[in-house]
């Protein structure tokens, strides 16, 4: 009886695995896109939304929630599902035109990129233990082994294209595209930073925050300029733990040496210990920042008032903003406030200044003109790491545009794939 379950099991397997395979091949039939002899199939869109899917999973977003993809995201009632497969789709137009343009300017991939290509399917083959469960696998994601192969190798000829083109890094793309692609997509600020918060400090029993002479906090560090010494009842001065006198004020509390001294933080394992302003605090923040943004200055004011003014310690440079939105900001992530600074910077004027508020207080940011080739200079490369790549990205789409109204266009295999809801989540392929 349980040899019979086995062999059962084992043809149901089988039959299953027939029955993919033939359905793919019935959906390889009738492409959603076409140029000449380029073809793009439902099961390849299909696998490209699943990796949308993915990337979204990743970022944070509730892709297992069908309110999330009925969210309609424009005045016409497109919903966020229909906006994420009309992207893809987008996308999936530079497969079809990489793989005809290939052709048609006489390129091979290199022994290299085929070599690579072969030695990740081997390793997907191993991982999954054979490519019988490789298939298996993929299947949820519309595709199988030779897809999966074929789409690879169509990945390898995009990015071999965009070197062919464009460089590889952007040596053939001409200065002046350069330039206006850093003044369509960048602005330039500097800022200067109001905290909301404060980073707790050792305090002694008058709650005021304790000064020591250095980092290693074996002395307490006193204004004995200022400060005077108190007598014990024993007529010796009064010392403290480290057994140094002790010096007070006026007032009777402890003369800290507040210019030279150094306090100490409150660590919770590596992080300092912080706690917020209440309404009031903030209320006299906002108020500074925004008398400071409204009193007219050179950009050469406000670099002097940096100093002086912003709690942002080494970030008194100018700095390069990416304004597309939400460039800066998931799910996961707190620094959506930079998306609004992005998009303040994108409304002002160059040498305007304005107040953006975020969960760490107030930013006064000043607009500066950005600086010729910023996007190779040194100490902008954070700002920059995917200037080149981003650009060649946008060239390469726009090169692929020149072909759309050559590509035929299948809507009603479009209209058959399935909804973002049920398409399957992918972050391994």
């Amino acid at each position: 009886m349980k040899n019979k379950n086995v062999v059962l099991k084992a043809v149901s397997l089988a039959l299953a695995i027939l029955m993919l395979s033939l359905s793919l091949v019935s959906c390889a039939a009738k492409p959603i896109l076409e140029l000449e002899d380029k073809t793009l199939t439902p099961n390849i869109y299909q696998f490209l939304l699943s990796r949308m899917k993915g990337t979204l999973e990743n970022l944070g977003y509730r892709t297992d929630s069908k309110g999330f993809w009925d969210t309609i995201v424009s005045a016409s009632g497109m919903t966020y599902g229909e906006f994420v497969k009309i992207q893809v789709l987008e996308e999936a137009y530079s497969y079809v035109v990489a793989d005809y343009l290939f052709d048609k300017e006489g390129l091979t991939l290199p022994d290299e990129d085929v070599d690579n290509i072969e030695e990740l399917m081997d390793k997907l083959v191993e991982r999954a233990g054979s490519k019988t469960a490789l298939n298996a696998e993929l299947s949820e994601f519309g595709v199988n082994y030779k897809m999966l192969k074929e789409i690879y190798t169509i990945e390898a000829k995009m990015s071999y294209l965009k070197k062919y083109y464009f460089g590889e890094n952007g040596e053939k793309i001409p200065e002046e595209r350069k330039e206006r692609y850093l003044n369509e997509s960048f602005v330039a600020f500097k800022q200067i930073f109001y905290a909301g918060y404060y980073y707790v400090t050792e305090t002694d029993e008058q709650g005021n925050t304790i000064y020591f002479v250095n980092s290693e906090k074996k002395e307490i560090a006193y204004d004995k300029v200022n400060g005077t010494t108190k007598m014990s009842e024993f007529g010796k001065p009064i010392e403290d733990k480290y057994r140094n006198p002790v010096y007070y004020d006026a007032e009777g509390n402890i003369a800290y040496d507040k210019v030279n001294g150094v306090v100490s933080y409150v660590m919770n394992g590596k992080e300092k210990v912080l706690e917020y302003y209440g309404k009031d605090e903030l209320a006299k923040l906002k108020e500074r920042a925004d008398k400071l943004a409204g009193t007219p200055m050179t950009a050469e004011e406000f670099e002097k008032l940096i100093t002086t003014e912003s709690e942002l310690d080494g970030e008194s440079g100018l700095r390069y903003l990416f304004v597309s939105p939400s460039y800066y900001f998931n799910q996961k992530s707190e620094a959506k406030y930079l998306d609004d600074i992005a998009e303040k910077l994108s409304e002002m004027k160059v040498g305007d200044m304005a107040v953006v508020e975020s969960d760490y207080g107030y930013h006064v940011i000043y607009k500066y003109a950005n600086e010729v080739g910023a996007y190779s200079k040194e100490e902008h490369k954070d700002a920059f790491s995917m200037f080149f790549s981003d650009l060649t990205d946008l060239l390469f789409r726009e090169k692929c545009g020149e072909y759309e109204t050559s590509i035929v266009y299948d809507e009603e295999q479009f209209e058959k794939t399935p909804d973002m809801m049920d398409i399957a989540s992918n972050i391994l392929y």
